[in-house]
């Protein structure tokens, strides 16, 4: 489906310039797509203040580049460009980057904001920087947002063989195509909404890969709402923990160890819920619920094929150590509450919430001090089963 869409649009982008009733061709000769935009840090200089120096980049559509060549010629044109601009002012720089190209952007077919690590660690940069886009730039919320683990501008260097666009080719990775990549995407609207909010999240981080020219998942970027700043990572199996907690996880290959073999099973239909068993401080106790149907994948012990119905206790307990690690570095290690526990209190006990948020992921700590037990029920499906995620909560 997402193939599909892709193709679309590169069907409605070539015969843009045929309509016109919505620009003439004139119009459309001066317009510059941008498909992607990075932001970095200036390595030069050494400004941690609110307003740094940043590296704006951004990724234009050459549309001769995507034309589709006759059966007998091989496209060599070039699909895109990347260029560049260094500024305090991020909308001084989008302005620089149109004089750069000779033509006014257009971010009507912008996929994807992706910022390095280094400038989402910095306090108060990335409610600045999600405004100005937001406000100034009228972007999509549907939009795609992603961290990058080094310099976010290098991601938009790599070239796979199946795309011309290193930016469509990020999009469909963090929309998880049938790859069972453990984080699934986080959009512009979500992201303000965390921003405004003051709620606490984590965002896909993405590496480079250059040797491979492809791009991996590397687990999540952590986001501390009352730091106001990125301030740690989860592992690729942690994030798959927290997306399991968070009932988000739409597939996933999970490998179970049974004494020195292993077994492969896919889960679908996850779902969770949260309910706040005791409210009494300083521990107050909840109880998250998840269910899911397990595919077994692959499994032989002994080389005998195991029936997934004998299995699932197993998975059962793989899956709760596997959230148990991903809550324990949530509380202990990065003190931050990606679990979206506030949210839930927010919705459903919103006097007790009054009461605790200034006290929530700071003073007295109550959600590292919180007890969080889980129930975890898994059930048998068959291979080929319907994917559907949802997310629940507790009654009001």
């Amino acid at each position: 489906m997402r193939v599909i869409k892709k193709i679309i649009f590169l069907i409605i982008f070539l015969a843009v310039p045929l309509l016109s009733s919505c620009w003439d061709s004139v119009e459309i000769e001066k317009r510059a797509f941008d498909t992607a935009i990075t932001i970095d840090a200036v390595e030069e200089e050494n400004d941690t203040g609110k307003n740094p120096n940043l590296r704006l980049t951004a990724q234009l559509v050459v549309p001769s580049g995507i034309q589709t060549p006759s059966s007998q010629e091989v496209s060599n044109n070039v699909a895109f460009r990347n260029i560049s601009e260094v500024n305090k002012s991020l909308n001084y720089s989008y302005q620089q980057l149109s004089k750069l190209a000779n033509r006014k952007l257009s971010s009507q077919h912008l996929q994807v904001i992706i910022i390095s690590e280094k400038v989402i660690r910095q306090k108060e940069v990335l409610n600045r920087i999600i405004d100005v886009f937001v406000r100034g730039q009228n972007m999509r919320r549907g939009m795609l947002f992603a961290v990058a683990k080094d310099h976010a501008a290098e991601l938009l260097n790599i070239a796979p063989q199946h795309t011309r666009l290193p930016s469509y080719y990020i999009s469909t990775l963090m929309e998880n195509d049938e790859s069972g990549e453990a984080v699934p995407p986080l959009t512009i609207g979500n992201l303000q909404e965390y921003l405004i909010g003051d709620i606490s999240f984590a965002a896909p981080l993405l590496s480079a890969y250059s040797e491979q020219q492809s791009i991996l998942n590397s687990g999540a970027a952590v986001y501390n709402s009352y730091e106001k700043r990125m301030v740690g990572t989860l592992t690729d199996e942690e994030a798959k923990g927290l997306y399991l907690i968070l009932g988000e996880l739409a597939t996933g290959a999970l490998p179970i160890p049974i004494d020195e073999n292993m077994m492969v099973v896919r889960l679908h239909e996850v779902n969770s819920s949260i309910k706040l068993i005791q409210s009494d401080l300083p521990n107050l106790q909840f109880q998250i619920n998840i269910s899911a149907s397990a595919e077994l994948l692959e499994s032989y012990i002994d080389n005998t094929p195991f029936d997934i119905n004998e299995l699932e206790p197993i998975i059962e307990k793989e899956i709760k150590n596997l959230v148990e690690k991903t809550v324990e570095k949530s509380q202990k290690e990065l003190k931050t509450d990606i679990l979206l526990l506030q949210a839930h209190l927010e919705e459903y006990h919103f006097k007790l919430w009054n009461k605790i948020k200034n006290n929530w992921e700071q003073g007295e700590h109550y959600f590292s001090k919180s007890d969080i037990d889980f129930n975890i029920d898994i059930k048998a499906a068959s291979k080929g089963s319907t994917i559907n995620v949802t997310r629940g909560g507790e009654k009001p």
